[in-house]
């Protein structure tokens, strides 16, 4: 009965012995983040647009804002007009839009700040600039391959869960 006492009061010094080591160092005991472990709400996104401290911008330092309802500003700051969108593809600049269901769809592909950065990488690459996101190279491997499709939604369950298959239109 007293080794297993013994051993409770062992275990339960340990903790201070690791912070006496640090301090003996003069350091500080690591977080958990330091060390690779498991650190709370790390894959939740943050309530401002700017990213915290300990966290990389993955997308080369552009706005990581994907949603299209932010694609247009007009000159007040606000959404652009899209009132008659879908009445007509006059306000297409690529030459291949279609009316969509909703206002919100109704978005051309050079009127996203993000589309047009991708569209521009290809000039680093010595590829010829596509006048359409759709004619766009590696459209067809990441967006239409099937196999491709599939693996991405795994990742994506995975990471964030199962999709929600809510109606998205208006």
């Amino acid at each position: 009965m007293s080794d297993d006492m013994d051993e409770v009061e062992q275990f339960s010094d340990s903790s201070s012995s690791v912070e006496a080591f640090f301090e003996v160092e003069g350091e500080s005991v690591p977080s958990p983040a330091d060390v690779g472990g498991v650190v709370a709400y790390r894959y939740e996104p943050y309530l401002d647009e700017q990213q915290s401290d300990g966290e990389e911008d993955l997308d080369g330092g552009q706005d990581t804002d994907n949603s299209v309802g932010n694609a247009e500003v007009g000159a007040e700051g606000g959404m652009a007009d899209r009132s008659g969108r879908q009445e007509n593809t006059e306000w297409c600049s690529c030459g291949h839009c279609t009316t969509m269901p909703t206002t919100t769809e109704c978005v051309c592909c050079h009127e996203v700040q993000q589309i047009n950065v991708k569209q521009q990488q290809l000039v680093h690459m010595m590829v010829p600039v596509p006048g359409c996101i759709t004619l766009h190279p590696g459209l067809p491997a990441v967006c239409l391959d099937p196999w491709g499709l599939q693996c991405a939604y795994y990742h994506y369950r995975q990471d964030q869960g199962p999709l929600s298959l809510s109606d998205n239109h208006e």
